[in-house]
């Protein structure tokens, strides 16, 4: 009896502890080391070994700052058993959090394009809507409110006098005066209509008094004055 007793103290000895045994060492050293935060690199080092020599897997030859990993990754218990999968699973961890940060950038490049063109759209939509309250406030000021809309409607350029004529019609092309630009006197009749090419007169200018009566005709090529004869061919 005392022999049979022997050799099954032997047997469980040389068995070692259990695997939930060895789990147990692994989660009392994690917890250790993941709650003293100003641990030395070398004592954790250190635990890790006493476990291994505990749970009878080879020592840890790594650093304090694969430790450190395992613990902030969630593989510390895994990293102390010695894991033959440790390392595909830490890597598989690595990925996942690099794909997370991926698409949460992504995510944000999104949202942040989606607000751009939000905001564009509004400021499109603010600046429609005070060119229209500019364009009403700006036609109830005019004699001829039909005759200014359609103006506008064709893109020339309108003012007025402060009587609400019209003071002057112009018509841009690139940045620059292009067309005829006629003026008038408060009464409504035409002071004057010189045509324009690119920003310069080019053509007959045509001049009128008060009463409306053409009082002179002047020529004009590739914006200066010159002799009438020029602008009859």
């Amino acid at each position: 009896m005392k022999r049979l007793l022997l050799l099954t103290a032997i047997f469980l000895t040389a068995c070692g502890p259990s695997q939930k045994e060895k789990e147990e060492i692994a989660i009392i050293t994690c917890n250790i080391m993941g709650e003293s935060r100003n641990m030395d690199g070398v004592v954790r080092i250190k635990e890790i070994n006493t476990a291994r020599e505990q749970i009878g897997e080879d020592r840890f030859l790594g650093s304090d700052d694969d430790i450190k990993n395992s613990v902030k990754y969630g593989l510390c218990n895994e990293l102390v058993l010695n894991d033959p999968q440790y390392s595909e699973k830490y890597l598989e961890v690595i990925t996942g959090i690099v794909d997370a940060k991926r698409k949460a950038s992504e995510g944000a490049k999104e949202r942040a394009r989606i607000e751009k063109e939000r905001r564009r759209v509004e400021s499109e939509k603010r600046e429609k809507v005070a060119r229209i309250e500019k364009e009403l406030a700006f036609l109830a000021r005019a004699k001829n409110k039909e005759r200014v809309k359609k103006l506008l409607a064709e893109g020339k350029k309108v003012t007025l006098h402060s009587n609400g004529q019209i003071e002057m019609i112009r018509m841009y092309k690139d940045g620059s005066l292009h067309g005829d630009v006629a003026r008038f006197y408060k009464n409504g009749q035409l002071m004057f209509r010189a045509p324009y090419q690119n920003g310069g007169k080019d053509g007959v200018q045509e001049n009128y008094d008060y009463d409306g009566n053409l009082t002179s005709k002047k020529c004009f090529k590739d914006g200066s004055e010159a002799n009438i004869e020029k602008c009859k061919n």
